[in-house]
């Protein structure tokens, strides 16, 4: 009897400690169990499905609509598109030698009059400056002896002609206003071609001419066609030699936009190939067309020459402007891409910002492609149509950051 009532005091203990270990066995499973995320009211059903399918590391960030103004956070959705793949190349602004003028003075002498400046637009045959020079009042006297000379040679020559059909002259005296004729035509071409040398219109300078008559020393500089001052070497009451340029004007209404080009990249580059040409601030460009590829490559800088003629009525591409030229390389479709600045490096991984709800952004690791300088394609991690971050997720990167360290972001 006394063996029976111990083997069942001993049942009796084994049953109580099993039953003791299963309550603390479900109480320790209990406590471990998975938290489920109730989602925002206001997710989208396509969110919601993503929200639902968090684990315990995906992190979230609520902000106020103050928080998301003051950040400048903009959004923008996720979608196909096309990735260009661009070449830069830099360039320079040039003047094109065509419409380029050195004007230099034919004479020595004083300036004594000039109101045009660097800067200033002239007019084709607009007066730039009046010159007093002793040289050309010689040569205006020359040319007006010589053709009060020929003149009285020709009357002398007529009248010596009369006479001689008459018989009453020798055949001496004929010959000899012959030759004084024919000597005083000569120096009257001598002389004219003097002028022109000097650049004087002897069409508006003979006796007839009072006002030229008595202003045989003023030599004037009209401009040859319309455009703008760019270098003037002389002012008022200075002396000038006659090999002195004293005018450089350009026609600035068309320039050049001459692009360097690597040797690497030449067989990128040909006439006709659409170029968009901007200044180095990104502030002014305009799209244009390569007229002409140079046929040698520079030895020094093994670079050559792709030329492209711009329309600068507006006066915004200035001579000595350095630019860059981008030329389309390829243009391929991708069926995820977004706006670059939404990509962030976490924990050295690349992700983006989603919005999951009214005010909440979890940032969602993706696998990126290709890319230029605006948009990057999305290989995975996200759907077409999701919202996202395109500005400002630096900033919500460092609010995450600080989120971490502080405990105040959702699990």
């Amino acid at each position: 009897m006394k063996t029976n009532e111990k083997i069942k005091q001993f049942t009796h203990s084994l049953f109580f400690l099993a039953l003791i270990t299963i309550l603390l066995t479900l109480i320790s499973c209990a406590k471990n169990e998975p938290q489920t995320v109730k989602p925002d009211k206001n997710i989208s059903i396509e969110n919601e499905t993503l929200l639902n399918e968090l684990d315990e590391h995906n992190e979230f960030i609520t902000l106020s609509n103050e928080d998301i103004e003051a950040f400048g956070l903009k959004f923008n959705k996720v979608e196909p598109g096309f990735i260009v793949s661009e070449i830069e190349i830099p360039g320079e602004i040039s003047i094109d030698p065509d419409r380029l003028v050195h004007i230099s003075s034919y004479i020595s002498g004083i300036v004594i009059s000039s109101s045009k400046g660097i800067g200033d637009y002239v007019k084709k045959g607009e007066l730039l400056a009046v010159i007093d020079s002793k040289e050309l009042a010689e040569a205006k006297a020359n040319y007006l002896i010589t053709l009060e000379k020929l003149e009285l040679a020709s009357v002398n020559f007529k009248r010596e002609e009369e006479l001689y059909n008459e018989h009453i002259t020798s055949q001496k005296e004929f010959l000899e206003a012959k030759n004084d004729l024919f000597q005083a035509k000569i120096d009257l071409k001598l002389a004219r071609q003097k002028l022109d040398i000097l650049n004087v219109n002897v069409n508006n300078f003979s006796q007839k001419n009072k006002d030229n008559f008595n202003n045989l020393s003023k030599y004037y500089i009209y401009s040859p066609f319309s455009g703008t001052i760019i270098e003037k070497h002389f002012s008022k009451g200075e002396y000038i030699e006659n090999v002195r340029e004293a005018f450089l004007i350009a026609d600035l209404s068309i320039v050049w936009a001459e692009l360097k080009v690597n040797q690497e990249d030449l067989h990128l580059i040909h006439p006709g190939m659409k170029v968009t040409i901007k200044d180095t601030a990104g502030t002014n460009q305009t799209k244009a067309v390569i007229q002409y590829v140079q046929p040698i490559v520079n030895e020094e800088s093994r670079t050559t020459i792709a030329r492209v003629i711009l329309n600068n009525s507006q006066r915004i591409w200035k001579p000595g402007m350095f630019i860059y030229g981008n030329i389309i390389k390829e243009n391929t479709r991708v069926p995820l891409m977004l706006n670059k600045n939404g990509v962030q490096e976490i924990d050295k991984e690349e992700h983006v910002f989603i919005k999951v709800g009214e005010n909440k952004f979890k940032a969602q690791e993706v696998k990126t492609g290709q890319s230029n300088k605006q948009y990057i394609e999305i290989l995975s991690g996200l759907k077409e149509g999701q919202t996202y971050v395109s500005e400002g997720a630096f900033l919500l990167k460092s609010q995450l950051s600080k989120e971490s360290f502080g405990g105040d972001h959702d699990h």
